[in-house]
């Protein structure tokens, strides 16, 4: 370690100021390390020597341990004891070390001046020492004054003056025992004129226990605004700022003056920065508000910095959070290692939260780990662990984007939000998209505007350049990439796959454009074949005014009978499968020797009526259908329920072989 020294000094050399009683006296200097000013808690070693090239020393060394040196600046009390300062020419060796290593002596010596011998006082008379009681006999009736005259007295009295009495205060500078302050208090003051204080441009200490408690430094500017210190001797305040208070703690200190260099984050603005003025600690331990932090405010806990030139800043407490350089009016309200690097930014709390550069107004409320990247202009994480609004490709970082809370949430995109839940992601480009909570739900980019939405559940995904997709929630559903407009209500493993489709229940697959598929959990997949279909796969029935559907569709009416329950407008029934003798609701039935019981009545073997009663059965002529060997009817005929099938039979007993039938066959 390089240590230098320079001293306060009244003339070339040290100050030593005298105390009115015993052999201390005050030793007043400033220590450099390494070329600036020291800082911190150093042991300093006194010894006084006959001669400067410190041959003979006088005495035995005086230690004084544990000195705070503030910007440089220290002040010790040094005692040699009595019958050292003789009259002799002495010179002080000084010695320091730090962290208990090695003294290491400044050179050079430093001549001691008069101001010690105060205590010799060998100067104002012939005599040395008290004056023998023989040589003052009788009594002297004049009043004993000094340099009055023919009442001249030479030379000091010795004891405490207990026993004087009837002394007036006049004596003392020509003042009135009024014209001072009491330790009982003072009346009949005059505000402005009465003053407790300096009326010169030195600092005013108030001590405890010999300690420094509070310190008023004066304003050198036309301003009036004198810099507070209170607590430790270690806070400081530097020289040339104005209007600056710490409260108390201890290594608490404003607006160090900031060498600059090249490389500077505050741009060219010379060689040094400016100090900080009207900014206010109020205690706790190593807080720092530096150079041109103006207006600024650490309320107290430890270690808390606001950078040079972040005016109107605030932290409120915490420990070893910064507002960093360019993040004027910023606030930490608390917490711990938060830190800020955009103006107008605000942490309320937690631990280890980030705002980066260029995040104007952006907010986190509190969590941990939680980061707003840069460019992420007005941007919000209100908790939570771990969540990022960041940039994405084109730089854009996620302005006006909120993140509420949750855990490993990732936004990258401008104007969207994701509200809570874990590992959810709005990835580059996909603006104007909300996932609402859930878990590991993506909603990715586009070539234009997404404008997407994922409200839930687990696994979902909004896929490249298909914007205003929608999915409800659910888990494992997929809108594929180029599906605009795409909608999967919720579910399991749906799949919207074209514009304007739309996937609901499990594995309902709409890959055709415009399609409705909703599928249950009766089978696998269940996927739309071409566009503008609407799909149901339910194996329950599907009902319409019914909610318990005795076949794969019922339609119910009202109880009245008034509305029909189905009405086909146009087109007809189309029975699928439907052709001779099949067992559909539809079919051809043609009398022949497997079916005809007697020579005029045939038996109709179907499933669907077999067995049943109440069924309807419509029955028409068939004029000899293509493939079908069969005449055309032309007897009237009845059909009729001959348990347990349906037949028909000629009502003029007719033979009716051959005799070709359509057949329509309704469930109750």
């Amino acid at each position: 370690m390089n240590w230098k020294y320079a001293f306060i000094v009244c003339s070339f050399a040290a100050a030593i100021a005298a105390r009115g009683q015993g052999t201390a006296f005050t030793y007043q200097g400033r220590l450099n390390s390494d070329g600036n000013p020291a800082r911190g808690s150093y042991d300093f070693r006194f010894k006084l020597f006959e001669d400067p090239d410190g041959n003979n020393q006088v005495g035995s060394a005086f230690l004084a341990n544990g000195v705070s040196v503030t910007n440089g600046l220290f002040m010790a009390t040094v005692d040699f004891g009595p019958g050292v300062f003789n009259g002799s020419n002495y010179w002080l060796q000084i010695g320091v070390r730090t962290n208990g290593g090695v003294y290491q002596d400044l050179n050079p010596l430093q001549p001691v001046l008069p101001t010690p011998y105060a205590t010799f006082a060998n100067s104002a008379s012939s005599l040395v020492g008290p004056i023998p009681s023989l040589s003052l006999s009788g009594t002297y009736g004049s009043p004993v004054v000094f340099n009055n005259g023919a009442n001249s007295f030479g030379g000091a009295f010795s004891g405490n003056g207990a026993n004087v009495t009837n002394v007036n205060a006049a004596t003392l500078n020509g003042l009135a025992a009024s014209n001072f302050w009491n330790l009982a208090g003072n009346a009949g003051t005059t505000p402005g004129v009465n003053f407790l204080g300096t009326s010169d441009n030195q600092p005013l200490e108030v001590r405890v226990n010999n300690q420094r408690a509070l310190q008023l430094l004066p304003d050198n500017s036309t301003n009036g605004a004198p810099e507070v210190v209170g607590g430790s001797i270690s806070n400081g305040v530097s020289p040339g700022l104005v209007g600056n208070t710490i409260a108390g703690g201890s290594w608490n200190t404003i607006g160090p003056i900031v060498l600059l260099n090249s490389n500077n984050p505050y741009g060219d603005i010379g060689a040094y920065d400016i100090g900080a003025s009207y900014s206010t600690i109020g205690g706790g331990f190593l807080n720092q508000i530096q150079a041109g932090a103006t207006f600024s405010t650490i309320a107290g806990g430890a270690i808390n910095t606001i950078q040079a030139s972040n005016i109107q800043s605030t932290i409120g407490g915490g420990f070893g959070n910064t507002i960093l350089a360019k993040a004027p009016w910023s606030t930490i309200a608390g917490g711990t290692h938060h830190s800020v690097y955009s103006q107008n930014g605000f942490i309320g709390g937690g631990w280890e939260n980030t705002i980066q550069s260029n995040s104007s107004y952006a907010t986190i409320g509190g969590g941990f780990f939680n980061v707003v990247g840069p460019n992420a202009f007005a941007s919000m994480v209100g908790g939570g662990y771990n969540n990022i609004i960041g940039p994405d490709g084109s730089g854009n970082g996620g302005t006006y984007s909120v993140i509420g809370g949750g855990y490993f949430n990732r936004l990258y995109e401008y104007d969207s939000f994701i509200g809570g839940g874990q590992q959810n992601l709005i990835g580059s480009s996909a603006d104007h998209s909300i996932i609402g909570g859930g878990f590991g739900n993506v909603i990715n980019g586009s070539a234009g505007p997404v404008y997407g939405f994922v409200g839930g559940g687990a696994n979902n995904t909004i896929q490249t350049n298909s914007a205003y997709a929608f999915i409800g929630g659910g888990n494992g559903n997929t809108v594929q990439s180029n599906s605009s407009f795409a909608t999967i209500a919720g579910g399991n493993a749906n799949v919207a796959g074209r514009n304007g489709s739309f996937a609901a229940g499990t594995f309902a697959q709409a890959t055709n454009d415009g399609t409705f598929v909703w599928a249950d959990t009766s089978g696998g997949v269940f996927n739309s074949t071409s566009s503008n279909q609407f799909l149901i796969r339910a194996a329950g029935g599907v009902g319409i005014g019914t909610n318990n559907p005795a076949a794969a569709l019922q339609v119910a009416g009202d109880a009245s009978g008034t509305n029909m329950a189905l009405r086909i407008s146009s087109g007809g029934i189309a029975v699928s499968g439907a052709g001779l003798l099949t067992p559909t609701a539809a079919f051809v039935h043609v009398a022949n020797s497997t079916n005809i019981s007697v020579g005029y009545i045939t038996v109709i073997y179907n499933p669907l009526c077999d067995n049943d009663p109440n069924a309807l059965l419509f029955v028409t002529h068939n004029w000899n259908p293509v493939g079908v060997l069969g005449n055309y009817e032309t007897h009237p005929y009845s059909v009729y329920y001959d348990n347990p099938h349906w037949a028909i039979y000629n009502d003029d007993g007719a033979s009716i072989s051959n005799m070709s039938f359509n057949v329509l066959v309704i469930k109750q």
